[in-house]
């Protein structure tokens, strides 16, 4: 199954590319309403962008690296996610094959 990737990892790394997608529009945004001549409060308007650009980039990482290390393990009915890169653990106890 290496090289395949399921539905739930393709979502992940598109929905990845949507967060990244919208930080860079809001930080234009930004941009924008700060060059314009606007009755706007520069530092609530820089303060409030600049967290909401860095919280889509993070989760945009996020759902990046999610959807290329992925390893799931159903326990009792609800999925666990983890990522498994190059550690022992994971090897040992053969996680990669699930």
């Amino acid at each position: 199954m290496e090289g395949k990737k399921t539905g739930k990892e393709l979502l992940l790394g598109e929905l990845g590319k949507y967060c990244m997608d919208i930080s860079k529009l809001v930080f234009g945004g930004i941009i924008l309403a700060g060059v314009m001549e606007l009755d706007v409060d520069k530092a609530l308007l820089f303060g409030i962008g600049f967290a909401a650009v860095l919280i889509m980039a993070v989760a945009g990482l996020l759902f990046n690296v999610l959807s290329t290390k992925l390893l799931k393990l159903e326990m009792y009915g609800t999925y666990l996610f983890f990522m498994c890169g190059s550690s022992d653990w994971c090897s040992r106890y053969h996680l990669r094959d699930i």
